[in-house]
């Protein structure tokens, strides 16, 4: 499963709760509020040719320009800068290696709900 497989999923089995058990609906809609504060934050790299404008698989990065070399995902309000900035924070561009998306309290909502975790080397701080 894929990190946005993952996400849909876990988003899905809380709407699914919600609409079987009336009394869930007042968390399902918590829960759903606190999980759409942590959205994806891809973080990408220069590449090495050129883009047309129109492509769609490409960004367009202040400081890079339009790349396609997306090198990994982080949380947007987990590891930028202010829970929400432009950049990646220093202290999670260090610790993280690898994916650190979906975040923990995705990854927590997921166990919880008995959902296989994605495919990523996500690890906890």
């Amino acid at each position: 499963m894929t990190p946005d497989e993952y996400v849909q999923t876990v988003r899905d089995e809380i709407v699914r709760l919600s609409i079987q058990h009336t009394s869930a609906d007042q968390l399902g809609m918590a829960i759903t509020s606190i999980l759409n504060a942590h959205r994806e934050f891809p973080i990408y790299d220069e590449c090495d040719h050129e883009h047309d404008q129109i492509d769609t698989h490409v960004a367009d990065i202040e400081d890079i320009g339009l790349t396609c070399n997306k090198i990994k995902s982080a949380c947007s309000l987990c590891c930028t800068e202010d829970g929400g900035g432009d950049y990646q924070d220093e202290r999670c561009a260090d610790a993280h290696t690898s994916d650190c998306w979906p975040c923990q309290p995705w990854l927590d909502a997921g166990d919880a709900l008995s959902i296989p975790r994605p495919d990523t080397q996500h690890r906890r701080r």
